[in-house]
């Protein structure tokens, strides 16, 4: 392929790359008590460090959003 082509194909994968960071990267919060806040995304989770609870984002509209696993 011409050196365009490549170019191309490696900026392609690259973007590919960025667009998945945030869907592989798991990012805990943590607090002393149940979540007050909403969730940033669905599948973060939230450890209450004093109940020694975790929980589980099933959506992210609002605190009640948080699952207790």
């Amino acid at each position: 392929p011409a050196i365009g082509q490549l170019e191309s194909q490696v900026y392609s994968a690259r973007a590919l790359v960025h667009s998945l960071v945030p869907l592989l990267t798991v990012v805990p919060v943590n607090g002393t008590a149940a979540p007050a806040s909403t969730p940033s995304y669905i599948g973060q989770f939230f450890v209450d460090t004093t109940g020694k609870k975790l929980y589980f984002a099933t959506g992210v509209a609002s605190s009640a959003d948080w699952t207790l696993s």
